[in-house]
C-alpha cells in the first residue's frame, strides 16, 4: 500500500509540476500577449494625437477659407454694386460727350466765322493799302 500511495503521490506531483508548467507557459503567453496590447495601445494613442492634431488642421484651414469666401462675397457685392452703378455712368458719360461735342461745335463754328471775319478785314485792308 505504501508503493502505490508513493506512486500515486508521484503521479500527483508529476501532474502539480505540469499544470504549474503549463501555467507558467500560459503566464508568460500572456505576459507577451499584455505586452503586445500594451505596444498596440500605445500605437493607437499616437493615432489619435496624430488625427487630433490634422482634425485642428483641418478646422483652421476651414476658418480660414471661410474668411476667404467673405472677403469674395464682399468683393463680389462690391462688383455687383458698381455693375448696376454701369449703367448710370454710362448714360451720364453718353450725355458729357454729346454736351462736349455741341459745345465744340458751336466753337468751331465760332472760330470759322472768326476766320471769315479776319479774312474779310485782311482783304478790306489789302484793297485799302492798294488805294493808297
Amino acid at each position: 500500500q505504501v508503493e502505490g500511495a508513493g506512486r500515486g503521490a508521484n503521479v500527483e506531483v508529476e501532474e502539480a509540476r505540469s499544470e504549474a508548467r503549463e501555467a507558467r507557459e500560459a503566464a508568460e503567453q500572456l505576459s507577451e500577449k499584455v505586452g503586445q496590447l500594451e505596444e498596440e495601445v500605445e500605437r493607437l494613442r499616437g493615432e489619435i494625437v496624430e488625427s487630433e492634431r490634422q482634425v485642428r488642421e483641418m478646422e483652421e484651414e476651414k476658418e480660414a477659407l471661410n474668411r476667404t469666401v467673405e472677403d469674395l462675397q464682399e468683393s463680389n457685392q462690391g462688383l455687383n454694386d458698381t455693375l448696376e452703378q454701369l449703367p448710370d455712368l454710362v448714360a451720364r458719360d453718353e450725355d458729357l460727350n454729346q454736351r462736349l461735342d455741341a459745345e465744340s461745335r458751336e466753337r468751331m463754328e465760332e472760330m470759322e466765322r472768326a476766320n471769315e471775319e479776319l479774312r474779310a478785314t485782311v482783304e478790306r485792308l489789302g484793297a485799302a493799302l492798294k488805294e493808297v
